[in-house]
């Protein structure tokens, strides 16, 4: 068996790694400042879990062919870059460049074991400005209440081609409650 290397231990230092990962998301984005890309959540055989993306656009439709959710491939030739921004997918601060020079094969299955980060409400609650909070989370309880709090009209966007009323937005706001009836 090859020797890949853990998504821990990628670095923008090294650029021989080989990677086995299952694609455990693969969704289209879209930013002000770099429009249409594509976006992937890789999870390794450790259960560590790192964003990537297409770096450049001309590739995007390459790699929406070789990588499917699901399936287990083995990634070569990529770029490492760190995040720095305060909001980000996963705990990693980095993030997989998927580039020209990527190569991906198939692997076979492997199993691995997703474990749940589960906070307790009050930590939560008690540090929502932390740093170390600003990726997701895993939370566990349930919606103990919805309210609609705001009802959009947007006249500039009809409903769909066929009916010209304008579209309707509901915003919500929800409570969460955990097994000690604290709520967030």
């Amino acid at each position: 068996m090859a020797n890949f290397t853990k998504l821990d231990d990628v670095s923008p230092k090294k650029d021989d790694s080989s990677v086995l990962v299952r694609v455990s998301k693969m969704w289209d984005t879209l930013e002000a400042d770099q429009g249409e890309g594509l976006s992937f959540l890789f999870v390794d055989n450790q259960g560590t879990k790192m964003q990537a993306f297409v770096e450049q656009a001309n590739q995007m439709n390459r790699f929406k062919r070789c990588l499917h959710e699901g399936e287990c491939k083995i990634l070569t030739g990529f770029s490492v870059i760190m995040v720095d921004t305060e909001f980000r997918l996963t705990e990693a601060r980095k993030k997989i460049a998927l580039t020209s020079n990527t190569e991906v094969t198939r692997a076979a299955d492997f199993d691995v074991f997703i474990h749940l980060d589960i906070l307790p409400y009050e930590y939560v609650l008690g540090y929502s400005s932390n740093v170390q909070s600003s990726f997701t989370r895993d939370f566990l309880g349930f919606i103990y209440e919805v309210k609609i709090s705001k009802l959009t009209e947007d006249d500039s966007i009809p409903w769909n081609t066929l009916n010209d009323a304008p579209k309707i937005t509901n915003s919500i706001d929800f409570t969460l409650q955990d097994n000690e009836y604290i709520y967030l």
